[in-house]
């Protein structure tokens, strides 16, 4: 379109060579010409102020597009960190779901195992020479003293060992990790025919403690990495010792059994 003017000067050159041309028809062809340039030129502006705006337009697709593709990525890095959550919800679930049912299993093995020793100690628990609680989750088996021991004596009696036998025979499934035996005395001084064996209620209810453990694992058969054994002298006492009474609580056996741990 700029090309226009330059040719119509070219003709009025050529024109003016080869005839003679009115002063009008000149004018009017230089107005022509003008206009024409004019046009020219404000087309050619129009046309770079429309290039100017498709650049931009251009540019700011550009960063449109490289906008969305960082969105993108994010969306995707997300969507990973979210698959990677679910997948360990997912693995925590099934887990909490195990120990749920170990959980379960682990409460019906300690209510069947109590429900045994209870059956098998019937007669024993009907005379109140056994008790059975539950304590923070275990479970305590106390024998007072005159069942399993004569008087300060470190040496299972035959009933004594018919009941250990019978509550050994609750424990060999398994049902509890440990079994902790536990010997306990009234405050009554050691007399003077044992106090060569035994100078304090300290070693005899290390004693008598020591030896329902011993009985347990070689008569009983249960495994001695489960038995432990305690000592507490007169120093936990069930009942005072100022009378007969309360001394004859506090001289017992206390077996304490903790379930397995889920």
């Amino acid at each position: 379109m700029v090309r226009k003017p330059a040719l119509l000067m070219a003709g009025l050159m050529l024109l003016g060579a080869t005839s003679c041309v009115s002063r009008g028809q000149y004018t009017e062809l230089q107005q022509s010409m003008a206009a024409e340039q004019d046009r020219s030129l404000r087309a050619q502006q129009s046309l770079e102020e429309r290039i100017d705006v498709l650049t931009g337009d251009i540019l700011q697709l550009r960063e449109t597009n490289e906008n969305l593709e960082r969105r993108h990525e994010n969306v995707l890095e997300i969507n990973n960190q979210l698959h990677e959550e679910v997948l360990q919800l997912e693995y925590r679930l099934k887990k909490s779901e195990t120990i749920i049912q170990t959980q379960e299993k682990v409460i019906e093995d300690f209510s069947q195992a109590r429900k045994k020793i209870e059956s098998d100690l019937r007669d024993q628990i009907e005379a109140k020479d056994v008790m059975i609680e539950e304590m923070e989750g275990k479970l305590k088996v106390t024998f007072v003293d005159k069942i399993l021991f004569s008087t300060g004596s470190d040496q299972i009696n035959q009933p004594g060992r018919a009941a250990l036998l019978k509550i050994a025979e609750s424990l060999k499934d398994g049902a509890f990790k440990q079994i902790v035996v536990e010997g306990h005395t009234d405050d009554v001084p050691i007399g003077p025919a044992l106090a060569d064996r035994f100078p304090s209620n300290w070693e005899l209810s290390a004693a008598r403690a020591i030896a329902v453990v011993r009985f347990l694992e070689e008569k009983a058969g249960l495994d001695p990495t489960r038995l432990a054994a305690n000592a507490y002298s007169f120093h936990r006492p069930l009942a005072s010792n100022e009378k007969e009474s309360g001394r004859s609580k506090n001289r017992r056996i206390e077996i304490i059994l903790a379930p397995l741990n889920p």
